[in-house]
């Protein structure tokens, strides 16, 4: 299936590696780090840059300014006068299954 079907479809974007034929963990997006950012409000293309060790060997698509949790552009005072407390929060927890970023030789 083509990666444009996705946005078609309503993805906001998607990143693949484009340098084979290895398959190194560092080639791709780890979840964990991508996921923090983007929920912090980077922008799509922040979140996916950050939580790539080599973002040379792949290709991202899609609306790389997309920032839905962001509040860069909400008005800052409605955020001020509202007290309450949020209603839900948002737990990640992905367990590491190599170190990121990679370490010496």
């Amino acid at each position: 299936m083509s990666a444009l079907r996705w946005l078609e479809a309503g993805a906001t974007g998607s990143y693949g590696t484009v340098v084979e034929p290895c398959n190194y963990v560092t080639k791709f997006p780890r979840p964990d780090i991508l996921l923090n950012y983007y929920l912090q409000g980077e922008t799509l293309i922040e979140a996916y840059w950050k939580s790539v060790a080599w973002p040379s060997e792949g290709l991202f698509i899609g609306e790389p300014l997309a920032a839905p949790y962001s509040l860069r552009w909400s008005d800052k005072s409605d955020i001020e006068e509202n007290t309450e407390s949020p209603k839900s929060s948002i737990s990640l927890q992905i367990p590491s299954a190599v170190d990121f970023p990679p370490t010496g030789n």
